[in-house]
C-alpha cells in the first residue's frame, strides 16, 4: 500500500490524467508570436484537388529568379493556389513584383509584415521552406500547369 511519504511508491492521481496541451508549432523567431495552425489544405472538411509540392514549388522558383515572375503570371493567379498560406504570399510577391520588377526574401517579408499577412502566411517558417525547396526553375512551367490544372478542377467541382 502507498504512503504519502513514500518517494517510491505515490499515491494514484485524483481523477483522469492531464491531456497534453494541443502543439500549434514553434513561437516566430522573429517576434515570438505563435504561427497559427498547420494549413492542412482541408477547407469545409473536404480535400479538393491540389499540390501542396507544385505550389511550393512555383513560389520557390520566384524568389530564386526574378525573372521567373513573369512566366508564372502568364500561367497562374492568386486563386488558383489552395493553400491559404500560399495565396497570401503568392500577393505579396505580386505587390512587391509590380512596385519593384522583381520578387526578393526581404522585400517580400516586409510586404506581408506591412499588410498584415505575415503570421497568417506563415511567417519565417514558411518563407523558410520555400528557400530550402528551391533549386532549378527548369520544371516551372510544368509546376505551373499543375497548380492551374488542379485549380480548374477544384472550380468544376465547386
Amino acid at each position: 500500500m502507498s504512503s504519502p511519504d513514500d518517494p517510491d511508491n505515490p499515491p494514484p492521481p485524483d481523477g483522469p490524467p492531464e491531456a497534453p496541451p494541443i502543439w500549434d508549432g514553434p513561437p516566430d523567431s522573429w517576434t515570438g508570436a505563435p504561427l497559427p495552425a498547420v494549413d492542412t489544405a482541408v477547407r469545409e472538411g473536404v480535400t479538393l484537388p491540389h499540390s501542396q509540392d507544385a505550389e511550393r514549388e512555383v513560389l520557390a522558383c520566384a524568389l530564386v529568379d526574378p525573372i521567373t515572375m513573369d512566366l508564372i503570371l502568364e500561367h497562374v493567379s492568386a486563386e488558383d493556389f489552395y493553400s491559404e498560406r500560399h495565396q497570401l504570399v503568392f500577393e505579396g510577391m505580386l505587390r512587391v513584383y509590380e512596385r519593384t520588377g522583381s520578387v526578393d526574401l526581404v522585400t517580400l517579408q516586409e510586404d506581408l509584415k506591412d499588410h498584415g499577412s505575415w503570421h497568417k502566411a506563415g511567417g519565417v517558417d514558411t518563407l523558410g521552406n520555400l528557400l530550402d525547396r528551391a533549386g532549378s526553375t527548369a520544371h516551372l512551367e510544368h509546376y505551373c500547369a499543375i497548380v492551374s490544372a488542379k485549380a480548374m478542377v477544384r472550380r468544376m467541382i465547386d
